[in-house]
């Protein structure tokens, strides 16, 4: 079973790249906000932060576990690594996360292996418009020994479709 998102809210400085993503065949998938930063889930986001739970043993008193929170940036996986075998192998996400040290609405995550060549056009065909109030970062990695495209975008602080709040 493949993970499942609500379809896209209007967001004018985004359309142009969700556009792009649908015409590219890229699935989307549900945004996970935070997830535990030891790996468990697989999913993985460059911002770290430790969250403290109280324990129901009074005695044991709180520890801090490090999570990882959905954040703007090249460094996550949203693939899980035998979604691509499966025929799934490129992915986006839409939804809350950090960027620049603020909390959006709209963070876009875009994720997907294939062969270098094929990723270099990939990057080019989802590439906001130079004149776009977005805000937009790309590299190609590794992800499990193959080439891997990961990409960020947030509108642009003040611009048209920003779901941006301090």
């Amino acid at each position: 079973m493949r993970p499942s998102a609500d379809g896209d809210r209007p967001c004018p400085a985004l359309g142009p790249i969700l556009r792009a993503l649908r015409v590219d065949r890229f699935e989307r998938v549900g945004e996970v906000p935070a997830v535990p930063a030891d790996g468990r889930g697989r999913v993985r986001y460059p911002h770290r932060t430790e969250v403290v739970r109280a324990l129901g043993d009074a005695e044991a008193g709180q520890r801090g576990e490090p999570w990882s929170l959905r954040s703007f940036g090249t460094d996550f996986d949203l693939l899980l690594r035998g979604w691509p075998r499966l025929g799934m192998s490129r992915v986006y996400s839409l939804g809350w996360g950090l960027a620049s040290g603020a909390q959006h609405q709209r963070l876009l995550l875009v994720q997907a292996v294939g062969d270098a060549a094929e990723l270099a056009g990939l990057a080019r065909a989802v590439a906001p418009p130079a004149d776009a109030p977005v805000r937009w970062a790309a590299a190609v990695g590794d992800f499990h020994g193959r080439p891997c495209l990961r990409a960020a975008a947030v509108p642009a602080t003040g611009g048209p479709g920003d779901g941006g709040h301090a």
